[in-house]
């Protein structure tokens, strides 16, 4: 593996760095945003479409160069999920009995915040 022209490459073509490479640069910076937004206490359309401008365009830029399988993709759709997660009003992991967190429906969080799943986008 090794950088050129700001890409991960691998001899082998297997595009898993870049995608950790973009899925970094893309936590790091829902991290600032996302807090700032979360401080102001927006409605959740609002927080998709500043994470749809800013942070998903950051994740999936240069994806059109790689081959994406389908570890790669359940990665995106993992870091898309806790996104979604965070931006959600209604439809927020709870803490039940013992501890346990209960999560919502993937479906009915994204539905909530106005988004689609990750590989949809991906084949936009």
């Amino acid at each position: 593996v090794f950088k050129y022209l700001g890409w991960m490459m691998a001899q082998d073509d297997d595009d898993i760095q870049a995608v950790r490479s973009q899925l970094q640069k893309a936590h790091a910076t829902w991290a600032q945003v996302g807090q700032v937004l979360h401080s102001e206490n927006v409605m959740p359309f609002v927080d998709t479409r500043f994470y749809q401008a800013i942070v998903q365009a950051i994740l999936l830029y240069g994806n059109e160069t790689w081959v994406l399988t389908r570890t790669a993709l359940a990665r995106f759709e993992g870091f898309h999920i806790r996104a979604a997660y965070r931006m959600a009003k209604e439809h927020k992991p709870k803490r039940g009995s013992g501890n346990v967190w209960i999560y919502p429906r993937s479906e009915d969080v994204l539905r909530e915040c106005g988004m689609k799943t990750m590989e949809e986008y991906v084949q936009i």
